[in-house]
């Protein structure tokens, strides 16, 4: 019967002969058989990691909920394509096992728009797919490296260091380059980081 699905049972068993039957067993619990899941996967949203990358969000269907799972939950699966090309055609999948509201796709073109939607599965197999979202990825970040960097002393004696506390000083050092422009095809620039390294020598 349709709802009997992925049901408990306590099972014993005992031995049969042309004497008899003989002693039975301690209780087994076993389950039926289990069904495709029925619930969509609710609230499927996407957004911009990086420019190869996009993070999908969504709701966790409960794992308890036998009525709509009818069966254990396994994980997520994560369908995806190209919003401008056909979805049966170009289409890339992807699961996630376990429980879970988040998942990170990566190896996607930079500047592109990208479809997503989201079904959850068991063993017997996945249900039907969410509704749609889409977003873009990023833009490339630069690709030009700032040139003619100097990094030089402060001339004036009293700009060379300043006081961290008490008689702890830091000594400072001024550090300029050459700006960059970014590209149609890069994101737009918000600044420049400066990292840096000590360098020990014997």
């Amino acid at each position: 019967a349709d709802k009997l699905y992925y049901h408990q049972y306590n099972v014993r068993i005992s031995a049969v002969n042309a004497l008899g039957e003989g002693p039975i067993s301690g209780n087994v619990t076993i389950r039926s058989a289990e069904e495709r899941p029925t619930r969509l996967v609710p609230n499927v949203k996407c957004s911009a990691y990086n420019s190869t990358a996009m993070t999908v969000t969504w709701d966790m269907i409960d794992e308890n909920d036998h009525s709509v799972l009818r069966g254990r939950l396994l994980g997520y699966t994560v369908r995806y394509w190209r919003k401008s090309l056909d979805e049966l055609q170009n289409y890339w999948e992807r699961r996630f096992p376990g429980q879970r509201s988040r998942a990170i796709i990566i190896g996607l073109d930079s500047n592109i728009e990208y479809t997503v939607r989201v079904s959850v599965y068991t063993q017997f197999g996945d249900s039907p797919e969410s509704s749609y979202f889409s977003h873009r990825t990023f833009r490339l970040p630069p690709q030009t490296p700032p040139q003619y960097i100097t990094i030089r002393q402060p001339r004036r004696e009293k700009d060379k260091r300043t006081r961290l506390f008490g008689d702890v000083y830091m000594y400072k050092l001024e550090v300029e380059w050459r700006g960059i422009s970014t590209t149609a095809d890069e994101e737009p620039l918000e600044g420049y980081m400066v990292r840096q390294m000590g360098l020990f020598f014997n």
